[in-house]
């Protein structure tokens, strides 16, 4: 396939020490139905072979430009530069591990056209584990309501190049938390929409992005992130500023997600004192409930979730309907 000389779109995605899985998520960019893409791959400085699998997919596709970091960057700084490294006006996220479904660029491009308010467009997704296995099925319960936390991966997303420099790209000093920051930032400029199709499978595996983010980088970034949700200058270094006791059990429930979905014990418990529970709060509840059965039996819980999320996702899907909905931090 010849590429584009001006391409409408650049699909990004940095690569380190993905292996297993760069020809799964590569094929699933390049067999989009929507084809007018350039796709600028950043390995960053991995040692199990990813860039040479990233050159043999390059030599036979024309679309794909490969940027290639001697030392690692790490996850904020990779994002930045792979970015920076792109040069269409629409960018779109694509992570190493993840599946991008077939139509998905080609929707998130059409609303785009259609909304020039818009500044970035994200999409449902379910949950995949190393072996592809389906773990938990979409949800569009959390598009119902404001809340603080993002309704859609990193890997989902495509936005508007001059939004990116108006809001001043990413964070670098955030490790693995510089996409809440970064769309966060967003919400000031435009409006950042969901789209409630199934067009991503997000990949929960022991080498996970976020199950290598510590737990402290979590909690910086969500530090930072209520500040910004609450308009105060964000100064993340500020030993001023903590986290509310009572919106610890989300973030400690977030970081340990990734555990949870891809077979592990999130050790939840271990995690989160007691205090942060009260005042209680209808989430909290759920999370010290979800803590304590996953100290027992972990397949269990994961059973119980799947049911709980397919149930609260069928009973959302008529109140969401199709149209894009846009996020309401608060």
């Amino acid at each position: 396939m010849l590429g584009h000389r001006d391409p409408r779109l650049s699909v990004v995605m940095p690569v380190h020490n993905a292996a297993p899985f760069l020809d799964e998520s590569v094929q699933s960019i390049l067999g989009q139905s929507f084809d007018n893409f350039e796709f600028v791959i950043l390995d960053d400085a991995s040692t199990d072979g990813s860039l040479d699998i990233l050159h043999s997919w390059a030599r036979r596709d024309p679309r794909i430009r490969i940027v290639a970091s001697d030392t690692a960057l790490g996850v904020a700084r990779s994002s930045e530069t792979v970015v920076r490294a792109s040069r269409s006006e629409i960018v779109a996220r694509m992570d190493a591990d993840d599946v991008s479904h077939h139509t998905r660029l080609a929707r998130q491009m059409a609303v785009l056209d259609e909304r020039p308010d818009a500044v970035a467009i994200g999409t449902l997704f379910d949950r995949i584990d190393g072996a592809g296995r389906r773990v938990c099925s979409e949800d569009r319960f959390p598009l119902l309501r404001a809340s603080p936390l993002k309704p859609f991966p990193h890997g989902t997303a495509a936005f508007r190049r001059s939004a990116f420099e108006m809001a001043g790209g990413y964070d670098v000093t955030l490790s693995g938390c510089e996409d809440a920051d970064f769309f966060y930032r967003l919400t000031g400029l435009g409006a950042v929409l969901v789209l409630p199709e199934l067009l991503y499978s997000y990949r929960f595996h022991s080498a996970n992005t976020l199950a290598t983010v510590t737990l402290e980088a979590w909690r910086a970034a969500s530090i930072k992130c209520d500040a910004i949700r609450q308009q105060w200058p964000p100064h993340p270094d500020d030993p001023t500023r903590t986290l509310k006791p009572s919106d610890q059990p989300r973030v400690v429930y977030a970081h340990a997600a990734p555990k949870l979905w891809s077979g592990g014990k999130p050790r939840l418990l271990a995690k989160m004192s007691l205090r942060s529970f009260f005042p209680p709060t209808l989430a909290n509840l759920a999370i010290l409930a979800v803590a304590l059965c996953a100290a027992v039996n972990v397949r269990a819980t994961r059973f119980v979730l799947r049911c709980f999320i397919a149930l609260r996702d069928r009973l959302a899907r008529r109140r969401v309907g199709n149209a894009p909905v846009q996020w309401r931090i608060v």
